[in-house]
């Protein structure tokens, strides 16, 4: 975009003043992208009304900024390029109404009535052009400033966008119209937290609303996801380029909430509606760090802002018809482990294919908690409709210690994935799955032990009640479960003799050694080790790989992850 800073005054309700400010959309005629205007008409009274016709220029030329040449033809702009510009006014529409009614949406055409702040759907300029090819608009009018309130009802969503000529910080936005978030500022929950950007990916430059077209890139106060896509150029670099919306709404960015929320929740927060509040406090004068935006990039960030340091895991699932999804996971102190407002995203496709994460039965793609501690479960939902291999992978790692496992469960089989090795692959037959898969941190030891025979019972049972009254006079190891503690047991692998070594010094009761496979199965198992002070298991002939050793002693489990090389 153009970088013209406009400063943040008082303005005079009757100055006849104008600015222009430019923004580059798609310049495909079969592809959309959500507007909004940060001008009204020059003359009227602030944050006036407006129709697209009378703020929007061609600015092909943006030195000498003309017409755009509307027409009700939908196919009005498909040929090539053209001087003017062409639009057609078939696909100018807005929206305010109930979530997922297709006839919610209100044809507003270029003279239609427009409020601040409200956003437009628009395609581009020329049939010919590629999905990547820009075309710049200059936006020319009384800008607007101050605040600007616009009216959502309850379970409704209303196509927004910022109505101003500087970018605005998300995350103010989402603070001034909450309540109850830590740093809300409102006195009521006006909408649910999270804010949708369309974005419209290869549609085979055809009208014809179908699968694949685009979906919804999301952010709320944890981060942001990009949308869903099947766009063989995204599959290529999977995903990492992406657009990830940033903190920033660039300027005429336009963008979804809604205002739904589930009431069968304990403890969910009444989302009631309300005044939707824009105001100049949330204005942020950074400039478009590329020139030819095409919306959601990521905008330079102000001086101000610091370093998020908060751990948060993207995963990737590619699903057997090719749509690609990213889902967000992260740590904030002001979540918990149920629905928080403004951290947690609820999924807003409706798609064949998709992944997300489940709390309680609803679906989000971004998801905040408390801590990534070992016993932390986040469930997982797939929902599929052809039989063909899916994946899920790990996309990026950020913040998170080295050490911390990341697994696959699934729960029918019994099995985990270690993420972190590879990607998970699997098969299954068509239908929705949200009790199946999960993200675990710890491979659990009851579902991975062999039946426990009555004997084992027996002495499992002298163990626990020895546990019970702790021997004092040796010291509590601070660190139970990890194989570093001086003076607890460890255990290394030697290659030459095909050995485990296990060093005892302070003599501790060994009552049993797994190794284990990464996907958690038991392939050798010792028992009956005592409390020697070093002795050596030998081990079979097995495949290169990273496994795991279990030792079982008196102060706790410890696991230590080996590689085995043959």
């Amino acid at each position: 975009g153009s970088n013209i800073q406009t400063m943040t005054s008082v303005l005079d309700d009757s100055s006849a003043g104008y600015i222009t400010r430019d923004q580059q959309g798609t310049a495909n005629s079969y592809n959309y992208n959500y507007w909004s205007s940060p001008v009204s008409l020059q003359g009227a009274p602030n944050n006036s009304t407006y129709s697209i016709g009378k703020v929007m220029l061609d600015g092909t030329n943006r030195n000498t900024p003309g017409a755009l040449s509307f027409h009700d033809w939908h196919e009005f702009a498909d040929g090539s390029y053209s001087n003017p510009r062409k639009i057609s006014n078939y696909w100018l529409f807005k929206f305010r109404g109930t979530a997922n009614v297709y006839s919610e949406w209100k044809h507003v055409g270029s003279t239609g009535t427009l409020n601040a702040g409200e956003g437009y759907t628009m395609k581009g300029t020329s049939g010919n052009a590629q999905i990547t090819d820009a075309q710049n608009y200059v936006f020319k009018g009384k800008p607007n400033n101050g605040t600007i309130k616009l009216n959502i009802g309850v379970h409704q969503n209303y196509l927004l966008g910022n109505p101003y000529p500087s970018s605005i910080d998300v995350t103010d936005f989402i603070l001034d119209n909450l309540k109850d978030v830590a740093g809300g500022r409102n006195t009521q929950n006006v909408f649910n937290g999270a804010v949708y950007f369309w974005d419209h990916f290869a549609g085979g430059n055809t009208h014809i609303l179908k699968e694949y077209i685009g979906g919804y890139a999301t952010r709320n106060l944890l981060d942001g996801v990009p949308a869903i896509s099947n766009d063989q150029r995204v599959n290529a670099n999977d995903q990492k380029g992406n657009k990830i919306p940033g903190r920033y709404i660039p300027v005429a960015q336009g963008f979804f909430i809604n205002t739904s929320y589930d009431a069968n929740v304990p403890g969910t927060p009444v989302v009631s509606g309300g005044d939707v509040l824009f105001k100049n406090s949330q204005r942020s004068f950074t400039r478009e760090s590329v020139a030819n935006s095409q919306f959601m990039q990521q905008e330079a960030a102000p001086e101000k802002s610091s370093v998020d340091t908060r751990p948060k895991i993207r995963l990737d699932f590619k699903s057997p018809m090719g749509y690609n999804r990213q889902i967000l996971v992260g740590v904030d102190s002001n979540t918990t482990n149920g629905f928080d407002l403004g951290y947690d995203a609820p999924l807003h496709d409706n798609n064949l294919e998709d992944m997300f994460w489940m709390i309680d039965s609803t679906r989000f793609v971004i998801q905040g908690v408390p801590d990534f501690n070992l016993t932390r479960v986040l469930k997982l939902g797939v929902k599929i409709n052809k039989k063909t291999q899916f994946s899920i992978k790990i996309n990026n790692l950020e913040n998170i210690d080295e050490d911390l496992n990341i697994y696959i469960k699934d729960k029918e089989e019994k099995t985990y994935h270690d993420l972190r090795n590879k990607e998970f692959r699997f098969m299954l037959d068509p239908g929705t799955f949200t009790d199946r898969f999960e993200i675990v941190f710890l491979i659990e030891k009851e579902t991975e032990e062999p039946p426990v025979t009555e004997e084992e019972e027996e002495e499992e049972e002298e163990e626990e009640e020895q546990g019970t009254n702790p021997d004092t006079s040796k010291p509590e190891p601070s660190l139970p479960d990890t194989g570093n503690v001086i003076g607890n047991p460890n255990v290394f692998y030697m290659d030459n003799s095909r050995e485990l070594v296990v060093k005892n010094p302070e003599q501790q009761l060994i009552t049993k050694i797994t190794l284990h496979s990464m996907s958690g199965q038991i392939i050798e198992e010792y028992t009956n080790i005592g409390t020697q002070k070093e002795i050596k298991l030998p081990v079979r002939s097995y495949s290169s790989s990273v496994y795991v050793v279990k030792l079982f002693t008196e102060q706790g489990v410890i696991h230590k992850k080996m590689i085995i090389n043959n």
